[in-house]
């Protein structure tokens, strides 16, 4: 098996922290390709064993500065192995510039050993762009 970390969050964990929050991109200058399709790219390092203790997750982002079709999503990949790789559902869907927080996600079963968090940024099929920001909130469960 490859060698994974836990970083920041799982510093945090063990410091005793029920939520930690992941600074995972501030005021990004995402460029789209024109291919009227999401294109999609790792913005966190590989949680390991994180989430088997998690109850929560919550997206907080913004966009700003964007051009006409620009928009994205966050999603959440889990494995096992570090080899396949499973998304779940999308976590923020953002197509106007506006800040605010996603629906608190809390299926579990999709909280699997490996995690990383995976942005997906679309245009209307011609070059579009936006600076996004994107921190998530992991909510551990008490005592774990």
């Amino acid at each position: 098996m490859r060698n994974h970390q836990m970083g920041q969050a799982g510093a945090q964990l063990q410091a005793g922290r029920r939520v930690v929050m992941l600074d995972l991109l501030t005021d990004s200058h995402e460029t789209t390709l024109a291919q009227n399709e999401y294109t999609w790219r790792n913005i966190s390092e590989i949680l390991e064993d994180v989430g088997p203790r998690l109850e929560a997750v919550t997206v907080h982002y913004k966009l700003a500065e964007k051009s006409n079709a620009f928009a994205f999503k966050v999603t959440l990949a889990w494995s096992l192995d570090g080899e396949t790789w499973n998304t779940t559902d999308v976590l923020a869907e953002v197509g106007t510039a506006k800040q605010g927080i996603g629906e608190e996600f809390t299926s579990t079963d999709k909280f699997g050993r490996l995690m990383r968090f995976q942005l997906g940024t679309t245009d209307g099929g011609s070059v579009e762009q936006g600076i996004v920001s994107v921190i998530v909130a992991l909510r551990f469960y008490q005592g774990a």
